[in-house]
């Protein structure tokens, strides 16, 4: 009787297959304007991979604003990452960014099993407009999709194929935008999210948009930006700067050539002639505009002014109150000089750059006795680049009538104390993602103190997502920022705002600025 009720029991398994219909899918469905596609289903969170958001940007589409990807039929996997966009090689335990490719496109959301109208969150990532990919396995959106959220991680062009301009693309499109093509993918991507996201549960007038280093710069620049304007509703800028003095389509720029004649120099050494066609340029295979021999300390890529998408420096525009107004948190870390190393950046070339302020500027972090041109160096130039930067944004934002929460981290996992001089850049998005173990070389250093670190500033980061304030139930008060006090939420082992902090330093940085700028 066993042996024929196994039996009966296989027939009938085997005739519900046949029954199926073909393809059937395993997992999540949902229906986007370009066709329907499949995800996972793990510990509450749905997650959709590797959705194109844009054509493939090759051939012909290589050096233009993005333009729709094509629709398909049936149902499309999403259970796998797409490649990154083109970047040179640059793997180790923390930045292992796979497969890269020029058709990289591809974005990807993390979204809770069920609910609807739920805020929504879209990180733009890091890597020096350079490098990096929305599926680093750092930005693992599960964790903050299970508090309420939707997450989306996107891709954009990178490098030459995100950054460049040629007086050939110029005659191309007389009229249209140009060379920001990155940036212009991330608005692409954000036009995919109002179109797409409420098929996921989320809602598209609860957008925040966030990022960290070049990421957190294309935040700041898309709150100047006219053709992001609507996309999104708060913005979250991590160590993205704000001082900026960005090179120009046509115009040298601190001793800097134009960003056309740099690239028809550069075309002219890869066998592109002047006066050439944008064909000619579009002939040149992938490889070759990689360039992946230019040393990491080439951190030349990213926005610049074209007069038509982007305007003026970031800095100056958003002074000016030319900003999309919407509610702000931003701020940087202790140790951005971390980065001094990374891009081989001498201590004497900071001290020259500083000028006029060195002197004063020294002073101030010299209040317990003289410190070594390095140290001086490293704290001025992470000051200088990021930390008042964002000091600055949040005091503009503020001026137009927004509210604005600025920041410090400060915080080094107890096993890293004594190793390094503060928090060094980007240290702050694990506690943010709450993925501090989703790398084993990293969950090494995670404990007690680290994951309620973790707690609190992803605390912070989905109540300003849900409600534009950061402050809730059981964490110490966020106050918003304003000139008089200029309260700052310091991260550390005790974490308080503070009135004024490091106002002095960086209000030398902000004075020359403006002076510089007219402001």
């Amino acid at each position: 009787m066993r042996r024929l009720l196994s039996g009966l029991a296989a027939a009938l398994a085997a005739l519900l297959l046949a029954l199926a219909p073909a393809g059937a899918a395993d997992g999540p469905v949902v229906a986007t304007t370009f066709g329907k596609v499949e995800g996972t289903l793990a510990k509450g969170v749905r997650a959709f991979k590797g959705i194109p958001f844009a054509a493939p940007p090759v051939g012909e589409l290589r050096w233009r604003p993005p333009a729709p990807p094509a629709r398909w039929d049936g149902v499309r996997d999403a259970k796998a990452f797409g490649a990154s966009c083109t970047q040179p090689e640059r793997r180790d335990a923390m930045r292992d960014f796979g497969k890269s490719s020029e058709d990289c496109l591809f974005l990807n959301v993390y979204a809770p099993e069920a609910g609807q109208n739920l805020p929504v969150m879209v990180w733009i990532h890091g890597g020096a407009f350079r490098f990096g990919s929305g599926g680093t396995p750092l930005y693992d959106g599960a964790p903050l999709a299970r508090d309420g959220v939707v997450v989306v991680t996107i891709n954009y062009r990178l490098g030459r194929f995100g950054f460049f301009a040629h007086p050939a693309l110029t005659a191309e499109d007389p009229t249209g935008p140009l060379g920001n093509y990155g940036l212009m993918d991330q608005i692409a991507a954000l036009n995919w999210v109002q179109a797409n996201i409420a098929a996921f549960g989320g809602d598209p007038s609860q957008v925040t948009i966030f990022g960290e280093s070049a990421g957190g710069s294309s935040v700041a620049h898309l709150l100047v930006i006219p053709a992001s304007e609507g996309l999104f509703a708060k913005a979250i800028v991590e160590s993205g700067g704000g001082l900026t003095n960005e090179r120009r389509l046509k115009e040298e720029t601190a001793g800097r050539p134009s960003m056309e004649a740099e690239g028809e120099q550069w075309g002219e050494a890869h066998g592109v002639k002047a006066g050439a066609p944008a064909s000619a340029l579009r002939a040149l295979d992938a490889a070759t505009v990689l360039d992946a021999n230019a040393p990491l300390g080439d951190i030349g890529f990213g926005p610049f002014i074209d007069g038509r998408f982007l305007k003026d420096d970031l800095g100056v525009l958003i002074a000016q109150g030319k900003a999309h107004k919407v509610p702000l948190l931003v701020g940087a870390n202790s140790f951005e000089a971390s980065l001094m190393a990374t891009f081989g950046i001498p201590p004497a070339t900071v001290i020259a750059q500083l000028g006029p302020v060195a002197e004063a500027a020294r002073k101030l972090y010299e209040t317990d006795g003289p410190i070594s041109d390095e140290l001086f160096a490293q704290r001025a130039w992470g000051d200088a680049v990021f930390v008042a930067g964002a000091r600055h944004l949040a005091a503009s934002m503020a001026a137009l009538g927004e509210p604005s929460y600025l920041y410090h981290f400060a915080f080094v996992s107890e096993r890293r104390r004594g190793q390094v001089p503060g928090a060094g850049h980007g240290t702050e998005i694990p506690y943010v993602f709450r993925s501090l173990d989703a790398i084993p070389a990293l969950a090494a250093f995670v404990g007690e103190k680290e994951r309620a670190m973790s707690n609190l500033m992803s605390g912070y980061w989905l109540a300003f997502a849900k409600t534009g304030d950061p402050n809730h139930q059981g964490a110490p008060a966020w106050p918003a920022f304003d000139t008089a006090k200029g309260a700052t939420m310091v991260f550390d082992d005790v974490s308080a705002a503070k009135e004024n902090f490091l106002k002095q330093r960086l209000e030398i940085y902000e004075a020359r600025y403006r002076q510089q700028k007219g402001l």
